[in-house]
């Protein structure tokens, strides 16, 4: 058989990848060696205000777009499985850790806001309410 596009890795990217391409009329192989992939460690994290970066805003500007994508890529494949991918859209917390972590907590707020992001800023008894694992 010929095909289009070899996807090597059953992972959530590559089964989205050769997924998405099938449906559009490519011929694809998928080749997997059957281990756990490790990108179900984290790869239903889609954290783009985390993870943006002085002098990276192209770049955060990409994941953002990408993360906006996600609630329909997810109905797509909720409606041609039949079953729910487990999609949900909860935000995200920035923490510092140790008190010595608050300026730099700040500092990539200042960055988020020079980006056109609202941020707000949250005490640590009210994320503790919110997510109630995080300690003092």
């Amino acid at each position: 058989m010929s095909v289009d596009l070899a996807v090597v890795g059953a992972g959530p990217w590559g089964l989205a990848l050769a997924w998405r391409a099938a449906s559009q009329g490519a011929r694809v192989a998928l080749c997997d060696d059957g281990a756990p992939p490790a990108g179900w460690v984290a790869a239903g994290m889609l954290g783009p205000w985390s993870e943006a970066a002085d002098g990276e805003e192209a770049v955060h500007e990409l994941m953002v777009a990408a993360a906006d994508r996600w609630p329909g890529f997810a109905d797509e494949l909720a409606s041609a499985s039949g079953r729910d991918p487990g999609y949900i859209r909860s935000g995200a917390m920035i923490v510092a850790g140790r008190p010595d972590h608050v300026a730099r907590v700040r500092r990539h707020r200042e960055r988020l806001e020079e980006m056109g992001r609202a941020v707000p800023w949250t005490p640590g008894s009210r994320l503790r309410e919110l997510e109630p694992g995080l300690s003092t």
